[in-house]
């Protein structure tokens, strides 16, 4: 019995991770129906562990479940994607701000090898790795603060961050090269230790991504 519970708890883990993945990568888009049924078989697992990793997606806020019906994905509205910009200026900033002059040039400095393979991977038409580049990039002025539980709220956003992205590729590929200057003018703010400037290029930053994904429903 104990074999048992292990074997399906360990199933509806992979069940949550597969099913979550899909919905930031839009492979499951928002809006959309998932059946319990349906997902099962696709996993190759039966439909309890299916059913336990929907509850928990719900818990988490990714779809809400309707009986008898299935469950439905939920996109991220304008209003979510406003307050995800928000949540980043501030976290971001206040990671950069509460790191050393010191600290922030070697930041810079360890950050320009990200700039190059992000102009790699747009050349390569690789989209999914830009996105990770991307959330990676913004992530490490966060961690250069030091603060555990900012970097824990930070990570918890990540997947919303990489969803809001993934939702509007198109958008982001038609802009890149601009994406990619603004990431050099960031490191230059901080290679300079003007953290105004930092924080004025990085909400100007942001919300023109918050621009070009106003037509999220």
């Amino acid at each position: 019995m104990i074999e048992l519970d292990e074997k399906t708890e360990s199933s509806a883990d992979r069940a949550i991770a597969s099913i979550r993945r899909a919905i930031i990568d839009g492979t499951y888009p928002g809006e959309s129906m998932l059946s319990e049924n349906q997902l099962a078989s696709q996993l190759g697992m039966s439909r309890t562990p299916v059913r336990t990793a929907l509850a928990r997606l719900q818990d988490e806020g990714w779809i809400r479940i309707y009986p008898k019906s299935g469950a439905l994905v939920r996109g991220l509205t304008p209003e979510d994607v406003a307050d995800i910009v928000d949540a980043r200026v501030v976290l971001e900033t206040s990671g950069v701000t509460r790191a050393t002059s010191q600290v922030r040039d070697r930041l810079a400095v360890d950050l320009l090898p990200a700039i190059e393979e992000q102009r790699a991977v747009l050349a390569a038409g690789d989209m999914r790795r830009f996105v990770e580049l991307s959330v990676e990039f913004h992530g490490a002025f966060l961690t250069v603060g030091g603060n555990p539980y900012l970097i824990d709220l930070g990570e918890r956003l990540a997947d919303r961050q990489r969803q809001m992205l993934f939702a509007h590729q198109d958008a982001m590929r038609s802009r890149s090269d601009h994406i990619i200057d603004e990431h050099q003018h960031l490191l230059d703010c901080l290679r300079d230790d003007d953290l105004a400037r930092f924080d004025r290029i990085l909400r100007a930053h942001l919300s023109d991504t918050l621009a070009h994904n106003t037509n999220l429903a």
